[in-house]
């Protein structure tokens, strides 16, 4: 039996649920072994993943480690109580802290989620972006008009006293500042943005420093007041990052 670690990783990962409850490493490589045919017979599944156990989950750390890196969450985690045991990410163990179970169960709905993010229509899904700027503390986070919007979607205006010496007693220039972050709404089912789309942002970035941009819809996402074009002169000037 010649099956490659990374192999069984790749089938692991793909399988396990995100609530599956806690098994030791052997026994979730002779499931694999037996539903993908690897293994002639039990026995030889059961000496192959005692065999492969340590590169296999060396392995699993890795990808754990380059997912966390990659701002991602792995769908699968090790049981605090042993290295050798795995369970689903979102598996409540009983001596996790409260918050931690409950971020954990709304790690257990990432499904729903992701069925709700496909079936959100295109203005949905740029209003969704817009309402994300919001949660980071941009102002008066807006949409563009559908036509004429010159390849930006959504835009607003980010202050930077909140996070520029946010103490101090008489705050000065820091209150002055801010950043203007534009975006496009790109969904994708199966890969990633490509190239030539994030040139054209960074194309739409040149327009909007030419104070091009397209106008906002007549509903603001956040409020009753349009937010000012980034050529509005009432405003400190734009930076761009």
């Amino acid at each position: 039996m010649a099956v490659h670690v990374s192999k069984a990783v790749a089938a692991f990962i793909q399988s396990v649920g995100l609530t599956a409850a806690p098994r030791p490493a052997t026994e979730w490589l002779v499931e694999l072994s037996d539903a993908y045919g690897w293994a002639a017979n039990a026995e030889e599944a059961r000496e192959w993943a005692e065999r492969v156990q340590g590169r296999f989950l060396e392995a699993l750390r890795r990808e754990t480690n380059e997912l966390t890196e990659g701002g991602r969450f792995a769908p699968f985690a090790f049981n605090s109580s042993s290295e050798y045991v795995l369970q689903g990410c979102a598996f409540a163990e009983p001596r996790d802290p409260p918050d931690l179970k409950a971020a954990k169960a709304r790690r257990a709905r990432y499904d729903e989620y992701v069925s709700a993010l496909r079936n959100l229509g295109p203005q949905e899904f740029e209003r969704l972006c817009a309402g994300i700027l919001r949660l980071v503390g941009v102002s008066n986070a807006q949409l563009t008009r559908r036509t004429g919007d010159e390849g930006i979607d959504f835009s607003g205006r980010l202050p930077l006293g909140q996070y520029l010496f946010p103490g101090d007693v008489f705050p000065t220039i820091q209150n002055q500042l801010a950043v203007w972050m534009i975006g496009q709404a790109k969904r994708y089912e199966a890969t990633v943005v490509s190239t030539p789309a994030i040139r054209e942002l960074v194309g739409s970035v040149e327009l909007a420093k030419g104070r091009a941009i397209a106008e906002p819809v007549d509903e603001p996402t956040d409020d009753q007041s349009p937010a000012p074009l980034l050529g509005d002169e009432r405003r400190p000037p734009a930076h761009f990052f």
